[in-house]
């Protein structure tokens, strides 16, 4: 880690590439292919996250763990350990290498230990981390990092669905979100069980009343020395199936301290080759991430480049470009017309901690694809709305049904894309992303009459003379938003 005094260091972020890979396949449309047919959605999906969170939260040092193929110690302590698992998927499987191959053109520490899980090396990276007065951040979709979380120095952002969806856990937030304590956490999930690691629960014992059974007796052993004074049907129930509890308490446990090649010390950024990376980002035809990436690694957020390299010039842009990366009305106007363009970059409202997130400014570039154009807006929390589908309240919020929890409409937002009537969309909503109401949209159109965009009417456009090609729409409650109302200055 960087050499600063304790305390004042940016904190380590640990990310967990199994889960986040898996996350962002399932979130994606898996027709994001490149030219040549490779799939890439889960390469999209989990580079947009690790972009987001080097410009988001900035880390002082990062690294991002695997697992490896073959068993662990976990398989020799429970028979039939994750068995019944689904095959990963034929297309998902490339997807780990392409990964790996822009984590070392970026120079991201990776790491990973045989006979172990990727939780595992998480759990002994965070623990040295907090060892030293260090700050840790571990970044998945498992619950079983639950357990790691200890204040003041280590939280987890956990990934909650698709890849923009998190919640950041301190030790009050794992007590709300599960009834128990970090510490505790172990137990409630061997009463609970895992179907995903296949490890049997007890029948009638969920969440809730494992928790207050924690809450009562305090742990596994105490639980189960009364277990007289529980209900008949509880009291059976636990004890016909202690053995599963006790091998289940054997395994859910994450290690921290194993062997590994790496320290805390020596997960710093930087040494990244610029030509290497865009070789990169060329080769799987990741342009609209290419354009997200160039501001970090001209800030320097991704470290100092390899001597013999530079930070990528963002400070003299062609004219009709606007800030870093960004793509001014009047290119808008050009790109429209044909020029090469990647998906649109809205960054909608988030929520991390129950805090809400500030969106960056808005990239109204022509998506080369639909299926970009479905990754993009996805990977922000954005949902397709069909015109005439709903009618917006007076306050601007969609009625139930008009937000899907799911992925964008394909047909719906392929339909608009290839007939050139979107660019780009951001939404701010009240609450989580999808699911509270939708505050204001923004819509970057190329005509004013496009059918898609008909309803509700929209606010007065800037003139087309100002705009070719492209106009703003806002509904009102938009309007009201002051980090929006500047992104939207900055068009």
């Amino acid at each position: 880690m960087p050499a600063e005094a304790q305390g004042t260091q940016r904190p380590l972020f640990l990310l967990d590439a199994m889960s986040l890979a898996f996350r962002a396949f399932f979130a994606l449309p898996d027709d994001l292919t490149t030219s040549s047919g490779a799939v890439t959605n889960a390469l999209h999906g989990f580079v947009a996250m690790l972009v987001n969170i080097v410009r988001d939260h900035r880390p002082g040092s990062l690294a991002v763990a695997f697992d490896l193929p073959g068993d662990t110690f976990r398989h020799e302590l429970v028979v039939n350990y994750k068995g019944g698992r689904a095959a990963t998927p034929d297309i998902l499987l490339p997807q780990f290498d392409m990964i790996r191959s822009v984590l070392s053109a970026l120079e991201v520490p990776i790491v990973e230990r045989g006979g172990f899980e990727a939780d595992d090396v998480l759990a002994t990276l965070a623990t040295q981390a907090r060892d030293r007065g260090c700050d840790a951040v571990v970044v998945t979709g498992d619950r079983d990092c639950f357990q790691l979380v200890e204040d003041p120095h280590i939280r987890v952002l956990y990934n909650r669905r698709g890849v923009s969806d998190y919640s950041l856990y301190d030790e009050a937030g794992i007590v709300e979100r599960t009834g128990v304590s970090p510490s505790l956490y172990p137990m409630l999930a061997a009463m609970r069980g895992d179907p995903s690691d296949n490890l049997p629960g007890v029948p009638g014992v969920g969440e809730k009343t494992a928790a207050k059974l924690l809450g009562s007796y305090g742990g596994l052993d105490a639980i189960y020395a009364h277990l007289d004074e529980l209900t008949p049907k509880l009291r059976e129930n636990l004890a016909a199936h202690e053995a599963q509890v006790r091998a289940n308490a054997s395994v859910i446990p994450l290690v921290r301290d194993v062997p590994l090649d790496v320290s805390v010390e020596s997960l710093n950024l930087g040494g990244w080759d610029l030509a290497t990376v865009k070789e990169v980002f060329e080769r799987f035809e990741l342009r609209t991430l290419w354009r997200r990436t160039v501001p970090l690694l001209a800030e320097g957020l991704f470290g100092e480049p390899a001597a013999g390299s530079e930070r990528p010039a963002v400070d003299n842009e062609p004219e009709g470009t606007t800030g870093a990366g960004r793509t001014s009305p009047a290119r808008v106007g050009a790109q429209a017309e044909g020029e090469e363009g990647g998906a649109p970059d809205a960054q909608g409202a988030g929520h991390v901690g129950g805090a809400r997130l500030t969106p960056a400014p808005i990239d109204p570039a022509v998506p080369a694809s639909p299926a970009e154009a479905i990754a993009a807006l996805s990977a922000i929390g954005a949902r397709w709305w069909p015109g005439g589908a709903t009618t917006p309240g007076a306050d601007g919020a969609l009625s139930d049904g008009a937000l899907s929890d799911g992925a964008l409409s394909d047909g719906a937002l392929s339909d608009a894309v290839m007939a050139g009537a979107v660019l780009a969309v951001a939404g701010r909503w009240d609450g989580l992303p999808g699911r509270g109401p939708l505050r204001g949209l923004v819509v970057v159109a190329p005509a004013l009459q496009s059918p898609a965009l008909q309803s509700p009417a929209p606010q007065s456009p800037a003139p087309q003379s100002e705009m070719p090609g492209a106009a703003v729409w806002l509904l009102p409650a938009m309007l009201e938003d002051s980090a929006v109302a500047a992104a939207v200055t900055d068009l």
